[in-house]
């Protein structure tokens, strides 16, 4: 079995050492980022209350779980739509409207089943 030069080892070692730290980099940046929940992004979003929203509660708004406020009553399970942002709780309102709601997806449940 032949030797490989030095040179050669030293180049692959920096190479991968170049990279994995490039990398790195790249998972901090993205972890101290966090999420954007800024208002601009929220208002106009639909969802649906997971629990009674009188006058608050828990919704779910882009399969991301939130506190609520709402000033009518939003019952379990009903569609909503976001009117603002206070911190971290959404200021929401009830919308009958069923388009683009979107559903939950599971790769488990059957697409007909009904999910909790």
């Amino acid at each position: 079995m032949s030797q490989l030069p030095v040179s050669l080892l030293l180049g692959a070692f920096t190479a991968a050492g170049i990279i994995l730290i490039f990398l790195v980099r790249l998972v901090l940046q993205t972890q101290l980022r966090g999420v954007a929940t800024s208002p601009t992004r929220m208002v106009g979003l639909k969802g649906k209350a997971i629990t009674q929203v009188r006058p608050e509660g828990r919704v779910m708004v882009q399969g991301e779980y939130w506190w609520a406020h709402a000033r009518a009553p939003i019952a379990e399970g009903e569609n909503l739509r976001v009117v603002g942002i206070d911190g971290m709780t959404l200021e929401v309102e009830p919308c009958p409207d069923k388009s683009l709601i979107p559903r939950q997806v599971s790769a488990i449940a059957p697409p007909d089943a009904e999910l909790q």
